[in-house]
Formats: C-alpha cells, sequence, structure tokens
C-alpha cells in the first residue's frame, strides 16, 4: 500500500511524523477525473515556487488529492499505484523527483548494474588486476576493441555486470558471462570471470554480481550457473561453497590453444 513508504520515513527522521497533523482538521481534496483541473481544498495553500507540490494546509498537513493524475502521481513515487486518499504525508515527500534506478542488493551503498560501452577501459583494467592476482599477467592478450565488439555487438557473444559504490561512485568489481547449452540440463550461465577489488572486499559485492546472475537464471528458466577457480584459491572456493556452490572433483577440464589448437585445426578434413 503506498502509505506505508512515508510511514517509514517518518519514522527515520527524514519528515514529520504523521501524527503532527490531526485527522479531523486536515482537509481532503476532492476526487479528480480526468482532464479535471487540480484545485485546492479550502484553507490548504500551496506552497509557492514548489512546482507539483501537494497543498499544505496552515499546520503544516499536505493533502494529496484522492485520484492522482499521471504528473502527480510521478512526483511522489505513486506512478502505477492503486488510487488512494492519503492524508498527513510528512512534508519532505512533496514534489520528490523519480528517477530509474540500477539494482540495489542488499546493505545501502552497493549497485550491480549492467556494463555499458563506457566501462570498457575498467573491465580491462581488472581483468589486468585478476590475472596479476592469478600469477598469469601474460597471458591477457583480449584488448579493448575485442571486448567492446563481443559486449555491444547486436547478437552479443558475452555480457557484464559491475558492482560499484552507489555514494562514491567507483567501480568495486565485474561479473563476465555468457550462455552455454547442457543437454542435461539446458540453457544456463556460464560466468567466466569474477573480481571484486582488494580494497572493496568483505562489503558484500562479490556475492551481489553472484546474486545477480542467479535472479537472471530464475527468471529466465536456466537450471545452470558454473564456474572454474584455480585450486589454490582457498578464499575464493570457501565463498563458492558458502553460497552453496559444489565442486565438481569428478570433472576435469581440458583445453586447447596456441600451437596445438592450430595443429588440430589443420588437420581437419578439408582445410
Amino acid at each position: 500500500m503506498p502509505v506505508e513508504p512515508y510511514t517509514r520515513a517518518a519514522r527515520r527522521g527524514t519528515g514529520r511524523p504523521p501524527t503532527a497533523c490531526s485527522p479531523a482538521s486536515a482537509p481532503v481534496a476532492t476526487p479528480l477525473r480526468r482532464g479535471d483541473t487540480p484545485t485546492l481544498p479550502e484553507g490548504a495553500p500551496a506552497r509557492p515556487g514548489r512546482p507539483g507540490s501537494l497543498p499544505v494546509e496552515a499546520s503544516g498537513c499536505l493533502v494529496a488529492p484522492a485520484v492522482f493524475k499521471t504528473d502527480e502521481a510521478e512526483q511522489l513515487g505513486l506512478a502505477g499505484s492503486i488510487p488512494v486518499r492519503l492524508r498527513h504525508l510528512p512534508r519532505a515527500v512533496a514534489a520528490r523527483p523519480v528517477t530509474a534506478r540500477p539494482r540495489r542488493t542488499g546493505r545501502l551503498g552497493r549497485v550491480i548494474r549492467p556494463a555499458t560501452p563506457a566501462d570498457v577501459p575498467e573491465i580491462m583494467a581488472m581483468i589486468r588486476e585478476l590475472a596479476e592476482y592469478e600469477k598469469a599477467p601474460n597471458e591477457v592478450r583480449t584488448t579493448e576493441d575485442d571486448l567492446r565488439a563481443a559486449l555491444f555487438r547486436d547478437d552479443p557473444v558475452v555480457f557484464a555486470h559491475m558492482a560499484e559504490d552507489d555514494a562514491t561512485g567507483e567501480v568495486a568489481g565485474y561479473a563476465l558471462w555468457f550462455l552455454n547449452f547442457s543437454t542435461w540440463r539446458g540453457q544456463g550461465i556460464y560466468l567466466e570471470d569474477i573480481y571484486v577489488r582488494p580494497h572493496m572486499r568483505g562489503a558484500g559485492h562479490g556475492r551481489a554480481l553472484l546474486a545477480e546472475l542467479a535472479r537472471i537464471c530464475v527468471e529466465r528458466g536456466y537450471q545452470r550457473l558454473e564456474w572454474s577457480v584455480l585450486n589454490w584459491n582457498e578464499p575464493a572456493i570457501g565463498f563458492y561453497t558458502a553460497v552453496g556452490a559444489v565442486p565438481l572433483e569428478e570433472w576435469t577440464t581440458f583445453r586447447l590453444t596456441d600451437e596445438p589448437l592450430r595443429r588440430l585445426g589443420t588437420a581437419a578434413p578439408g582445410s
């Protein structure tokens, strides 16, 4: 019900308590019909210089119309809500702008969002940081152009999410992933990289990145989210098992790269 957020805001001290005004004394606006011009109830002058603000009676109570028009609903953050009559809203909610925000997870200040083209240099920097941590800095051959082409083409072959601090805007980490397919489970997600910068660890960014990918799997009906980890990386292994992931100890990963890959490729019929 739309009244509840304002009740919570008052309890947090961001506005006047709802009990500051007497229900019996608060004037009530007449419900609006489509095309009507809003009118203020008697004794409820509007605050000057605040377009879109609610009428305010002399005692300081805000008086909301019984049915909000679109622009009024957006000002209050009630767009799409069931129209209801609101009384005694704290003054702080008047003319509050509504803006689209990235997904927040867990504690305040942590934001998980899809990567944009502007994030490519930061992703590339963190790929190098991760390679350093994994003791293989010379293995990174991907360029920013490679990343940009893979992430932001019409049919992307890979996807990325960013973890950042909402208060400072500092990028904390990233997850880079793509879709795979299991003949046993069907469509799924393979997590190629997940990384949180050392000075920002312990704040839940890594778990939030994993949780966002798990949410995508559940939302789309995917039955598998999987990734690899180095055997010596005990902190990462402990983190993964804590969220419920299990190691596939009976499986071994094989890989073809460089000269063995070229040699096998040139041996193919018709090559």
